[in-house]
């Protein structure tokens, strides 16, 4: 019972802390999913932007 439960820490540990390699960490991947997220989000309003503008020249004549 308590080898299990030494088993089950060790591979929590190596999830969270990437057992060394940081790139394999949960940290860094979960950094790395809010950066993607950042950057599609704010390509979208960009966009979202961009087009109400289009359409604001074309419906008023400017």
């Amino acid at each position: 019972m308590e080898k299990e439960i030494e088993k089950k820490i060790c591979d929590v540990h190596k999830e969270i802390y990437g057992n060394g390699d940081s790139s394999k960490s949960m940290v860094s991947r979960i950094a790395r999913l809010e950066t993607t997220i950042k950057v599609l989000t704010s390509i979208s309003i960009s966009q979202f932007f961009l087009l109400v503008s289009i359409a604001m020249k074309v419906f008023m004549g400017e």
